[in-house]
């Protein structure tokens, strides 16, 4: 090969280079701009004031209403204006945070799921979240914001423990007449997960409550006390 021809070839690699360098750059650019609008929409911005009331239900109960109502008005919750993220100076690239955190976690789990593993979300013994982890995306539910994670974590399958749902544990005494909260919030699971076209199952693997089955699940599927599901448990009740 003489050396004109070496470098015909290689200013042809050249430019080969460069173009996917600028096709990956602009995919980059949307996939950034994407995640500023996210960051500015005013659905992460109440979930965060929701998520922010929960942990600190005396004060941040009060506050809540005050700082949903200045956010309607364009302002932050400080006091202050709401700005928009800026971009670095000098470039039209929007400026990021470099982590995600549990509240957006709630928020966009669909658009945060690893590639290739479902999204169970539900209630869980420490055991069973940690068996289940191995092999799928685990969102825990809480009773008093249950719904909303659901609608926004979108899962592909909603799954309720029976062990977890017995004394000592967030959803205890679930199916009691007396446990009136625990059934609202199922029921805002169902209504949730009904859109979505998404099974809501009980993993009935222990008896907490004579009345749990008979809450209007999709499917109960009967387990051994303290049984796990599997992988192929999982393939099977998610539709």
């Amino acid at each position: 090969m003489t050396d004109d021809a070496e470098i015909k070839r290689l200013q042809g690699r050249l430019r080969k280079r460069e173009r996917e360098l600028r096709e990956r750059d602009r995919r980059l650019r949307e996939t950034q701009a994407r995640l500023a609008a996210l960051e500015a929409s005013t659905a992460l911005a109440v979930g965060r004031r929701l998520a922010a009331a929960a942990r600190r239900p005396g004060l941040g109960l009060i506050a809540l209403p005050r700082d949903l109502y200045r956010m309607a008005k364009g302002r932050a919750p400080g006091g202050g204006t709401a700005q928009t993220t800026p971009g670095r100076a000098g470039s039209n690239w929007p400026e990021l945070r470099g982590e995600v955190g549990q509240d957006e976690r709630l928020l966009f789990g669909a658009s945060l799921r690893p590639s290739g593993r479902p999204v169970v979300a539900g209630v869980f013994t420490a055991t069973t979240r940690e068996a289940l982890s191995e092999h799928a995306h685990v969102v825990a539910l809480r009773p008093f914001d249950a719904g909303v994670a659901v609608d926004q974590a979108d899962p592909d399958i909603v799954l309720f423990e029976a062990a977890a749902c017995a004394a000592g544990h967030p959803w205890a005494y679930l199916g009691d007449a007396a446990a009136a909260d625990r059934q609202r919030a199922l029921l805002a699971v169902r209504e949730a997960a009904r859109p979505l076209d998404r099974p809501v199952v009980l993993w009935h693997n222990a008896r907490p409550s004579p009345g749990l089955p008979a809450l209007g699940w999709d499917e109960v599927v009967d387990a051994a006390p303290g049984a796990v599901p599997t992988s192929a448990d999982l393939d099977r009740m998610i539709r």
